[in-house]
């Protein structure tokens, strides 16, 4: 049987924040054209990571929870549309959970 890991707000934290920093050298002015197979795998790649990231207890009755839970259902959607929206998402909930569950 397999062990799940309890993922604690300052995991969760570090992830997102790690997923915005991705998403931005990817699609930001300074980044470079990319061969489309490129793209298409790494579009996937991040649709699958907040796909698969979880509401932790600390973010339930929240300003924040249904963002997170959105950004979530948009990852498993692997709708390249949704990306966008998922950064402003996890943007919004890495700022709610610098200020107010890791301060």
């Amino acid at each position: 049987m397999e062990e799940v890991l309890k993922v604690t707000a300052k995991d969760l934290q570090e992830t997102i924040l790690t997923w915005l920093s991705i998403y931005r050298s990817i699609t930001g002015p300074s980044s470079e054209k990319r061969p489309d197979e490129f793209t298409q795998k790494w579009t996937k790649g991040m649709l699958k990571v907040a796909g698969s990231l979880q509401l932790i207890s600390e973010l339930n009755n929240t300003p924040v929870e249904k963002h997170m839970q959105k950004a979530i259902e948009d990852g498993k959607t692997l709708d390249a549309s949704k990306l966008d929206d998922i950064y402003v998402l996890f943007g919004e909930v890495s700022e709610y959970m610098k200020e107010k569950v890791l301060s």
